[in-house]
């Protein structure tokens, strides 16, 4: 009797579980759908510059040389495909928010694929709820990082269908897997370079065996490139790619918000910025951070079906042991550099780290050597490279807000490797303890934060329907006036994103504040200039933009708000300070 009464309570307990779990995939439901239903009204500012310049493409522009912006040609190829096809950015927004529902199931999917059919229903039940929530979170983080079809929302896409084409690959040659992760590895570098080290550290953790490792990263990371250089020499971009974008880039781009006394290579040491983005930065989940360390901690074991809760307790020392080791490393490298100021508190710090560094090796030794006999210590040190490479890709180009969704497709990564694990029965207890209790806490207490709500709210302002009927006028007026091309700073934000003629570039804007990781007397900003004084017949620009406009003297001298018979019919524009040159249209 008391047997049964056990087996009963067991049973009962189960099925709370699942109660719970599937609670939890509810809360996280309905915030996921909200903010579902507000992206799909939402387009970024950055990618209005995007639709600009495909508009230019259709115009027969070359990018990086008649329009510039720094992201590489993928993403354009978007907003092109969206303008032939629906004439502005239904097409576009629409890839997106499907986007984000694919990403949210992604580690449901992975979770059913693995799960075996001899599974007891409760638990499958449970198990699912809890993929499908984590699945979720991680989506919602990268959705506050890279919202509005930004292009690193995009990249994440790829990689992360990069992530479950190798995670679900068998230690086999496929050549259609090969070809489809050929694909994804274009698509997610081409959409934004640093997508390539982030890639990588997913590929090291999912990697079954080296031959595992070059089959479904190595050789298709060598046959998209090839086939990235091929598309980019088809359409005539390789040059200018090459030759004005990547010294762009890579010369300028790169130092933004940069440390001064830590070397470029040092910025993969950075791990306080990853973990501070993670947690008290997201301020709708910051037990994120710790979740997604557990996880780490779990991609050491959990491949192999280790369960000893002794080698489960040695990954998790073993991971905030290894990230407080890289966080030290960084500091003692910033104070080595200033040393020789000879400050007593930089003295002080640095023998404070040195010490801290000392006791962590010391502390590392045995569990090293635990490790190795467990057959599990190649496995741990893999993690160094991947967290060094997951900082380094963040802190790469600035540690802005977007450039945080590079590390999504490792996030990504971590979490379809547990779900496996988990389907598979191959995962401590105490791994899907502490993973199932912070996923639950985190999706009932989940809330977006105000900010983000605005912001979604702010860029609802900025999708084609809202500007197309100041857009359609303006092009009446420059088609009336034969002319071609316009002279407007920061245009699309000024509701002049989806007009069908082009700016006059090769830069949006060279207002205050444009591009800041160039200096003003850049060639970009010059040749701008010298494109605008020589060939701008009509501005148009907010009054605000042209008050501040470095050309405004310019502008006064040589323009007029005189309207000519031709635009007549045509003004006003909204709000829009129209002006016409004199020579053009006055001096005839």
């Amino acid at each position: 009797m008391l047997r049964t009464f056990s087996a009963d309570v067991q049973r009962v307990g189960r099925w709370v579980l699942c109660l719970l779990c599937g609670l939890a995939a509810l809360f996280l439901l309905h915030d996921f759908v909200r903010i579902f239903l507000l992206s799909f009204q939402a387009l970024e500012w950055d990618a209005l510059i995007f639709f600009t310049i495909g508009r230019g493409i259709l115009n027969g522009l070359t990018p990086y040389i008649d329009l510039f912006e720094s992201k590489p040609p993928g993403i354009y190829l978007f907003t092109v495909a969206s303008l032939l096809l629906t004439g502005g950015d239904l097409l576009y927004r629409m890839f997106a928010v499907g986007c984000f529902v694919l990403l949210g199931c992604g580690a449901l999917v992975a979770y059913i694929r693995a799960l075996p059919s001899r599974r007891g229903r409760p638990f499958s039940i449970a198990g699912g709820c809890l993929a499908l929530t984590l699945g979720m979170l991680v989506t919602l983080y990268l959705q506050e990082r890279a919202p509005g079809g930004q292009a690193e929302f995009f990249g994440c896409v790829f990689g992360a269908l990069f992530v479950y084409n190798m995670a679900t690959a068998e230690d086999r040659w496929s050549w259609l897997r090969i070809l489809c992760n050929s694909l994804f590895l274009a698509g997610a570098i081409g959409t934004k370079e640093p997508f390539l080290f982030t890639v990588l550290g997913a590929a090291i953790l999912l990697a079954k065996s080296p031959g595992h490792f070059v089959k479904y990263f190595l050789v298709p990371l060598v046959v998209g490139g090839v086939l990235g250089v091929l598309v980019l020499a088809v359409f005539g971009l390789l040059g200018p790619y090459v030759e004005v974008y990547l010294p762009v880039m890579v010369g300028s781009r790169t130092t933004l918000n940069a440390e001064e006394h830590l070397p470029f290579w040092g910025r993969g040491l950075s791990i306080r910025w990853l973990y501070g983005n993670v947690t008290r930065f997201f301020l709708p989940a910051p037990l994120l951070g710790y979740l997604l360390g557990v996880l780490f901690s779990s991609a050491v074991v959990c491949w192999r079906g280790r369960r000893g809760t002794l080698v489960t307790c040695a990954a998790l020392a073993g991971f905030v042991g290894l990230f407080y080791l890289m966080f030290v490393s960084e500091a003692l490298l910033i104070l080595s550099d200033v040393l020789h100021w000879q400050s007593p508190s930089i003295l002080t710090q640095y023998h404070r780290f040195s010490v801290h560094g000392l006791i962590l090796v010391f502390l590392f030794t045995p569990l090293l050597w635990f490790l190795w006999k467990q057959k599990l210590l190649f496995r741990f040190v893999l993690l160094f490279p991947v967290l060094y490479l997951l900082s380094f890709a963040v802190g790469s180009g600035g540690y802005l807000n977007n450039h945080f969704a590079f590390a999504f497709p490792v996030y990504f990564a971590i979490t379809v490797l547990f779900v496996q694990s988990m389907a598979q029965g191959s995962v401590h207890p105490l791994f899907v303890v502490a993973v199932g209790t912070m996923t639950v806490w985190s999706a009932f207490w989940y809330e977006p934060s105000t900010q983000h709500l605005e912001y979604l709210s702010q860029m609802q302002s900025n999708v084609a329907s809202v500007h197309r009927d100041r857009a359609e006028q303006f092009d009446t007026l420059l088609d009336a006036c034969g002319v071609d091309r316009y002279v407007s700073d920061a245009g699309y934000w000024s509701g002049l994103g989806f007009t069908r003629h082009s700016p006059i570039g090769p830069m949006p804007t060279i207002g205050a504040g444009a591009h800041s990781y160039l200096p003003r007397d850049h060639w970009l900003f010059l040749r701008t200039a010298e494109n605008v004084i020589r060939d701008g017949t009509i501005l148009a620009m907010k009054q605000s933009v042209f008050d501040e406009h470095p050309l405004k003297e310019f502008f006064v001298a040589e323009f007029t708000s005189e309207v000519p018979s031709c635009a007549a019919s045509y003004v006003p524009v909204g709000d829009l300070v129209v002006q016409f040159r004199k020579e053009a249209f006055h001096e005839k």
